[in-house]
This record gives C-alpha cells, structure tokens and sequence, in this order.
C-alpha cells in the first residue's frame, strides 16, 4: 500500500513512516501496465462451427460487445492488472441468480444479470496449501452488502435471516470483539458507512460444483450453520473466479509479482533521493576571514556589485562551500532509475515520458520492443481475458431473460433497424448449441494506440487499398475520399482538413439506366452516364476511370 500510494495517503494502519518516498515509481509502473494491456474494451469475435450459423454468431458477437460496455468490462480489466502487478489479479462472473447481483453489492451491477467483477486479494480466501487455483479444495470472496437487504431477502431461508434478525449488527460486533478483541472494523457499524453492513461470503466447492452464499464477519467465520444460497455451477474448474498471475511460481499458487521484483530498486532510488535532497538542503556558501582583518570583511560586506574595494589584507578573505548533491550519489540514482524502466518494461515510453521519435514508424518500432520485452505477460492476460469474455458469453447465451438493446445499420443506407438481443424464452432467440460458436477476443484490441499509430494505421490502409480501386470499382464499390478526409481531420485534430474539397450532391441513380444532368463547378450541364465495365481483372479503361474518378476533375463525363 505504501509505494502504490506513496507515504503521504492516509494510512487506516495509523502509522506514521520516518521517511517519505519522493519518486513514485510503483505507481507509474502500475499505470503504465494497466494501459498497456487494457486501454481499451475488448473486441470479442466468434466463429461458427457452421456456415449456415454465421449471421447469428455476428449478432451473438454484437451483444456480447455492447452487454461488455454495459457493465463495464474495460474498467474491470484495468483493475485486474493493477491487482495482479502487485499481487494477484482476481475476476469474478456473478451468474443473475446470485447473492451478488440479487441484492446489488455493486453499482454496477443489475439486478438479475450476470455480471463480471474485479474481486480484492484481501477479500480473497482459498486452500492455500494447494500448488494450483485449479486443485484448491474450495474458492471463496467477501462482499459488503447492506443488513437489510440480506435479512428482507426472500431468497434466502426464512430460519436463518431470523437468526441474523435477531443477532442484529451489534450482535454481530460483540461476537467478533469476543473472539477477536475487535468489532468488524469498516463494516457495520462504522461511523463511515451510513447502513449497518454484513458481509457474505460465496464458496465455490469445485468437488459438488456448486456455491455457497454465508454470511460471514471480519475473520471470515460463518454466521450461520447452512449457506443463504446454494448454485450450481456448470463453468471453468476454478468456478467463477478467473486469475490473472503475472509472476508464476512452480509448484505456488501465490505469485511473484511485479511490483515484488521492483520494489527494491524503487526504495533504493528514494533512498537516494533522499540523501540527495538533504544534501541539497544543507548547501550552503560562506564568506570567511582572518580574525583581526575585521575591517575588510565590514567593506566587503557593505559592497555592492561592480564595486571597486580597496583591502588592507584581500589575501585574508575567501569563499567556503559547504555540502551539496553528491555528484556521485546522483549518477547512481539516474542509473538506477534507468534499471527500473528497463526491469518495469521501458516505462518512459509506456507512459509517453520519454523522447518522442521522428516519425511514427520509428515511434511504432520502440513500441513493438516494449512488447517483445514483456511478451510473456500479454500471453497471459489475453488468456485471461478470453475465458472471462467466454464465461460472460456462456451466461449471456444460457440467461432466459437478459435483453441487450441494439441497432444495425443497413449497409450503403441511413437506416437502422432493430438488433435487440432477446432472452432465451424467445421464440428463435437461440441457433443451435453453444457449444457451436468459438468464442475469442481480437489480439491487440486492448492495446493503447496514440492518435498518431492511428494516423498511421489510417493512411497504409489507405495506401494499400488505393492501387485495387479498380477491382472494387467493378464490384459496385468507390473508394471514399470525403470519409478518409474526415477521418484523418479527427486523428489529427484539424478539422480544418475536411474543407480542402468542396462536395457536390450526387442525383439519385435512374432506376430505367437513363442519363441524368447535373451541374458542373463551371456550372456547364454534363450527363452522368452508366457504363458496364467488363468482369474480370483486365480492362484498358480501369485505370484511367480511377485516376477520373480521385482528381479534381476537369472533364464533364464520369464512368462507373
């Protein structure tokens, strides 16, 4: 806690720390992880085991895009990676029926959903004695939720929320200062919160495959003999929990995570930041004298500058200074900052800290360097993040009742028509089985790209597409001059860019295949003629017709 929040963040532990860090490495190197691997929302794609399935798999892909949005699912990620660069990164799909979502223990979350989470280390128990998540005896998280709503619940068993009743919060706290000598510090019954709190705990048993909902206290200790909820769970084998480990450990559970490993050069380098500054803060530059030459050091100091002095004795006075910024200590602090970014991934071009490059292909060239440096980690969170993404579409699938409201766009038209994605008690809601439809994400969709990569991006497609116009032409495409132009005004925040060509309105195409006037910019009368052009890749006429159709023409005759 201390280096991701620096020494100056108040403390619940009440703790004041003999020395502040100056440097706040960590937390740069946090940031620069979280936006490198997820800045942005994951793009899911799905592929059909069938042909015959694919336009449902487009829309199936659609709702899990817009229903990700919806909850949220990019700022969880982020959070996943901030956990897992100093511990463990811990993601938790909440099926609709569970304690979670019934009772809203997140603000995010609705009611009768399903729901992806970012869960906390601290509020995290397992079987710690086993070397793997997936051989662990049983999984377990704690949530806050309000007293009331657990105890008014219907849900749960009339017997034990009278037993919760009855104990009441303060109950609770006595039980918990009884056995602990504490009450449940933060929960109920804290002066911060303004209902009386419980937490609940649900434990995923994966040998029953099923989760328990209890109600639990500070120490995780049952309130209750029997669980407020029993699920089954028909998932992964680590049950709703999915673990991002940055820093595997054979035969460990627990990770080595990054932070672990630089933390030492962090705190070596605000040692030495340290000692530079109260070097710095000692400096100082003293006149001295011999004694009895008192009458010079009066002249000298009633002087101005660009006086002229004259001194009995200019040999007795001199110049002392005392203390400084060991010039020494310093370069070792540069040096260690450098093997800090190095170790932590080039962090000063993670965050844009460091000197831009001339271009943008040379920019992109130290970016993919960063990547191969830390290959290893984005490998393990794009497999993170792709059984997140499936379990989110297993739920989606399976949920009878989650509508996801969308709209398609009718190509080569304004019109949009209706796209909502129905519940499972639809008729026709569903094609086929899940098990049809290979759920993924995109490689690279969550990658930070600056608008200059994307001005990049932009203009090799575009010259790459430019020398095959003459195929798209012939099958009833052109490419989009004006769509480019305000695409590139956008990246390159010059909206000025979009006025560097004047656009006349195209008549509408006659529907017998006949000529149709329209006024030229020299405001002559000229026809728009319809011209088949001959299939295939050949053609004498291809070339000319493009070089036509992307100048700023002079001629009154245009061939399509």
């Amino acid at each position: 806690m201390r280096s991701a929040a620096g020494t100056l963040y108040s403390h619940s532990d009440g703790l004041e720390y003999p020395y502040h860090d100056i440097l706040g490495l960590m937390r740069q190197a946090a940031d620069a992880m979280s936006l490198t691997m997820a800045a942005q929302q994951p793009k899911v794609i799905i592929t059909p085991t069938q042909v015959a399935h694919i336009p449902f798999a487009n829309h199936f892909e659609r709702a899990i895009d817009q229903y990700a949005r919806t909850m949220h699912l990019g700022a969880v990620l982020q959070e996943c990676v901030r956990n897992a660069f100093y511990m463990l990164g811990i993601a938790k799909v909440h099926m609709a029926e569970g304690a979670a979502v019934q009772i809203e223990a997140d603000e995010w979350m609705d009611p009768g959903r399903p729901f992806i989470g970012s869960v906390s280390y601290t509020h995290f128990c397992y079987d710690s004695d086993a070397t793997d998540f997936r051989l662990c005896s049983f999984l377990s998280d704690r949530y806050a939720t309000r007293f009331d709503d657990v105890v008014e619940n219907p849900d749960f068993p009339s017997k034990l929320r009278r037993e919760l009743k009855v104990m009441g919060p303060q109950g609770i706290n006595a039980i918990q200062q009884e056995e602990w000598g504490e009450p449940l510090s933060g929960v109920s019954n804290d002066m911060g919160q303004f209902y009386d709190m419980i937490y609940l705990a649900d434990v995923f048993c994966p040998k029953e495959g099923v989760v328990y909902t209890f109600p639990v206290d500070a120490q995780y200790n049952f309130l209750t003999d029997k669980p407020l909820q029993t699920l089954e769970w028909e998932g992964s084998e680590t049950g709703p929990y999915f673990f991002l480990n940055l820093g595997p450990i054979p035969d460990k559970s627990t990770p080595s995570a990054p932070a672990q490993n630089l933390l030492l050069l962090h705190n070596l380098i605000n040692t030495l930041y340290r000692k530079l500054r109260d070097q710095a803060e000692r400096q100082k530059t003293l006149n001295v004298g011999r004694k009895g030459a008192e009458d010079d050091i009066k002249m000298m100091q009633l002087a101005i500058d660009g006086d002229f002095v004259g001194l009995n004795e200019p040999e007795a006075l001199n110049q002392v200074n005392m203390d400084g910024p060991n010039q020494s200590n310093f370069a070792f602090a540069l040096n260690a900052m450098q093997q800090f970014s190095k170790q932590a991934g080039n962090l000063e071009h993670q965050l844009g800290l460091g000197a831009q490059a001339d271009t943008a292909t040379q920019e992109g060239m130290i970016g993919q360097g960063v990547g191969r440096s830390a290959a290893a980690q984005q490998a393990r969170f794009h497999e993170f993040v792709e059984d997140v993404v499936k379990q989110l579409g297993r739920l989606l699938f399976q949920d009878q009742v989650t509508e996801v409201p969308m709209v398609q766009k009718v190509p080569g038209t304004d019109i949009s028509v209706d796209d909502t994605w129905q519940g499972g008690m639809q008729e026709n809601s569903r094609i086929g089985e899940l098990i049809d439809y290979g759920i993924d994400i995109v490689s690279g969709s969550m990658e930070y790209k600056s608008l200059r990569q994307r001005l990049q991006d932009l203009d090799e497609t575009w010259d790459r597409l430019a020398p095959m116009a003459p195929l798209v032409m012939q099958q009833g495409g052109m490419p989009n001059v004006k769509k480019y132009l305000e695409m590139r005004a956008k990246y390159t925040t010059t909206p000025e860019i979009e006025e560097l060509y004047l656009w006349e309105q195209m008549p509408p195409p006659d529907q017998q295949g006949g000529s149709h006037e329209r006024t030229l910019p020299s405001g002559q009368q000229g026809n728009y003629v319809h011209q088949s052009v001959p299939s295939g890749m050949g053609g004498s006429n291809q070339d000319e017709s493009v070089t036509q159709m992307m100048s700023a023409g002079e001629n009154n005759r245009e061939t399509f």
